[in-house]
């Protein structure tokens, strides 16, 4: 599992944002999808993932398991798993 940096300070970085609010503010969140699909979900625990939903989306789903997670959180910015591929 990566320790460092976390979840969502990744995904900032990979989306071109310099701070994790940035996420929140995109005009666009193709380049957060994008980003989402770039990191593995084994990269991170459930809870890191129930985390980046929640900040993100406003979607609590504290039962659900880093997939699942990264799954909503995906269409959330309207890409699925298969896109680009």
């Amino acid at each position: 599992m990566n320790a460092s940096p976390d979840l969502l300070e990744r995904l900032a970085e990979l989306a071109g944002g310099r701070y994790v609010s940035d996420l929140r503010f995109l005009k666009c969140r193709v380049p957060l999808g994008e980003a989402i699909r770039l990191i593995p979900v084994e990269d991170y625990p459930a809870q890191a993932w129930q985390d980046a939903l929640y900040y993100l989306s406003e979607m609590a789903r504290p039962h659900a398991d880093g997939a699942e997670c990264r799954r909503l959180l995906l269409e959330y910015c309207g890409r699925t798993e298969a896109d680009g591929d």
